[in-house]
């Protein structure tokens, strides 16, 4: 994957990155401090960048498309929404925290509360779950 900054439309800098060899990103987050930015994609992984658009980790263990991430206010979790029925919780050093199981089907959206302490996502099995996080 190449990196480089142009000068965008609107007059300010942009880091273009060129997906080469990584299916379609499904979402983007930035984290709360905005030193990493998250990527749901469609190959079944969550990736962690660097503000300079290098890889810093490949997430996996998704059985199919990832379609939702996002960090817990307090930046140290990330939770990740795929279409394969599950969210799971990774620390942002990459190890896996929990796997929620409840859906019947793929999962649409993950959401944190802002105080952190909840999480809901949204399936295509009509549900919202509200799960309460795991200390």
């Amino acid at each position: 994957m190449a990196a480089t900054i142009s000068r965008g439309s609107a007059g300010c800098d942009a880091l273009a990155v060129h997906f080469l060899g990584y299916l379609s990103p499904r979402q983007l987050r930035f984290s709360p401090d905005s030193k990493l930015l998250a990527s749901a994609s469609q190959d079944k992984t969550v990736r962690l960048w660097n503000r300079n658009g290098k890889i810093l980790r490949t997430l996996t263990g998704h059985q199919d498309e990832v379609m939702s991430v996002d960090f817990s206010p307090d930046g140290q979790i990330l939770a990740s929404a795929s279409w394969d029925g599950t969210v799971r919780m990774w620390g942002v050093q990459g190890n896996l925290v929990s796997i929620l199981k409840e859906h019947k089907d793929g999962i649409w959206s993950v959401a944190f509360s802002p105080d952190g302490q909840r999480l809901a996502s949204a399936g295509q099995d009509k549900t919202l779950r509200l799960w309460n996080r795991l200390s």
